[in-house]
């Protein structure tokens, strides 16, 4: 793991990776953990600006399980809050809390991914609270990279015997 305060070049590292690889920077999304961000928005020259000033996507991961502060959520740059699934214990009962972090973050302008989803009645609960994105074995198991890998090349073929 690389602190964004660690190492002066990480920045300049991911812009020139996306340009090698022919990607944009909305392409990528970089999912910081509450204490990593609030020691990053301490500092006017950071690179979490630096990154967001790029177009580049940052999400807030697990939110509401330590560090979270409504007095700081408006200082950071994020894209997304992905809210933690602890907040899904006792998914019956107490919907006002998901509700007002939901109402929060999408009045600030952000996202709001909630993870853990594991059923279907789970997934329509907080569908019907306002979280449209979700993430969790419900809607799928965690793939190793190579998955991904293969299957973009299995694309890229395809595209390729299309043109020719």
């Amino acid at each position: 793991m690389v602190y964004l305060y660690q190492d002066p070049n990480l920045v300049d590292t991911i812009l020139q990776q996306l340009n090698e690889h022919n990607l944009q920077p909305k392409d990528i999304n970089i999912e910081l953990t509450e204490r990593v961000l609030f020691t990053e928005i301490k500092d006017q020259n950071n690179s979490l600006r630096r990154l967001v000033e790029n177009d580049i996507n940052i999400s807030i991961d697990d939110f509401g399980t330590g560090f979270s502060s409504l007095a700081y959520l408006h200082n950071i740059p994020a894209t997304t809050v992905k809210v933690d699934k602890s907040f899904l214990e006792s998914i019956n009962n107490n919907t006002v809390t998901r509700e007002c972090i939901n109402r929060i973050v999408s009045t600030l302008g952000m996202k709001s991914l909630i993870e853990g989803i594991e059923t279907e009645e789970h997934a329509n609960i907080l569908f019907s609270l306002g979280f449209n994105i979700q993430q969790g074995y419900f809607h799928g198991r965690p793939k190793p990279l190579a998955h991904y890998v293969k299957s973009v090349k299995c694309t890229a073929l395809k595209e390729d015997s299309f043109i020719n």
